[in-house]
């Protein structure tokens, strides 16, 4: 072999040395998978139970969304009205009544029903709540024989409220209860308007009813209040004109303040300004219980007064009676100055005999 050929081939070696090298300094470790984590263990949560005696808006903030059926059971209407809405012994059925009677009777109560305030029940719940109630099947529950004194009263304001509505048939119905419990001329009379509810004489229904609810305890309910109370419940109701209608029949007998009163209510209605009319509504009710208050205070007063006057004067005589007279002073002043006089000559006299006999 040649000098040439030996370089070459040395040469050759150094190369493919040099390139076993190169790959094992390239070649890529295989990798390596890091150790699976556990998966993370899910920590149950406490479901919130809402308490009894809840609103049901709490509840509806627990996650669930109360149907109709489930707010009446949660409110408290189930304990006046009864479970299945058919009425007691002190409160009325609610089937057949309407979604608008059932939410003015909720916010704005007449009679002896508590208000359901947007706090213990808020409008969207009080909407299913009247809706529920409207769709209750069966219509009106059967009038009984025998109404108390408080269920008559309501049956009272619940015609008026109906006849406001124009829900003529739903008067009747509680027309019809008031007839089981009324007597004497109240019962003719309600037997009028019930035949005037017949004749589609509604107004005129309407009136006999409203004096009838007057006269049932004049104590606590005189016609004016009688209509300023509808009126508050009409305006929360959110029934303009009957709120109206009720404001002008108490102007009729209304006079000096409450007069006065009335008409900036009216103003305050004409013009939009529904809560100043609320709030002076409620002034006015309150100006007419602290009226009476004050009207038998005053009596209670004057009563003392008079007694009071008629013991001093009753002193006064004792004591004229007991003083002397003034003519027996004046004679007795007499009698002793006479006397002090007739001294007074019988010591003169004395002193001349004196001188005479010096003499």
């Amino acid at each position: 072999m040649s000098l040439r050929g030996v370089t070459a081939s040395i040469i050759g070696l150094g190369l493919i040395a040099m390139a076993c090298q190169v790959d094992e300094q390239t070649t890529i470790a295989p990798a390596v998978e890091p150790p699976a984590q556990p998966a993370p263990t899910a920590v149950p949560q406490p479901t919130k139970v809402p308490d009894r005696g809840q609103t049901s808006a709490q509840i509806s903030d627990a996650g669930h969304q109360l149907d109709g059926r489930e707010i009446y059971a949660t409110v408290g209407c189930a304990a006046c009205h009864g479970d299945d809405a058919q009425g007691t012994d002190i409160a009325p059925a609610l089937t057949g009544h309407s979604v608008a009677q059932v939410k003015r009777q909720a916010r704005a109560p007449i009679g002896i029903m508590p208000v359901f305030s947007p706090d213990i029940i808020s409008n969207e719940e009080l909407q299913r709540l009247a809706e529920y109630i409207a769709e209750l099947g069966g219509g009106h529950a059967h009038v009984r024989s025998g109404v108390s004194g408080d269920e008559l009263i309501m049956h009272h304001w619940m015609a008026i409220i109906a006849l406001e509505s124009g829900e003529a048939q739903e008067a009747a119905h509680h027309v019809d209860h008031i007839l089981q419990g009324a007597e004497g001329q109240h019962l003719r009379m309600m037997e009028k308007s019930r035949a005037l509810l017949s004749e589609g004489e509604v107004h005129e229904a309407a009136h006999i009813i409203e004096q009838m609810l007057a006269g049932l305890d004049e104590a606590e309910v005189d016609q004016s209040t009688m209509h300023l109370r509808l009126a508050l419940s009409s305006l929360r109701g959110e029934d303009l004109p009957s709120t109206i209608h009720h404001v002008e029949h108490f102007m009729e007998s209304a006079a000096g303040d409450h007069h006065e009163s009335a008409e900036q209510i009216l103003e305050d209605l004409t013009y939009g300004e529904l809560h100043e009319a609320d709030e002076k509504l409620v002034l006015l009710l309150g100006q007419d219980t602290a009226s009476d208050q004050h009207d038998e205070a005053t009596g209670l007063d004057d009563a003392h007064d008079a007694d009071e006057a008629e013991g001093a004067h009753g002193e006064a005589d004792a004591h004229e009676a007991d003083a002397p007279d003034e003519a027996e002073i004046h004679d007795e002043a007499d009698a002793h100055d006479e006397a002090e006089e007739a001294d007074e000559h019988e010591a003169d006299a004395h002193e001349t005999k004196d001188e005479a006999t010096k003499e």
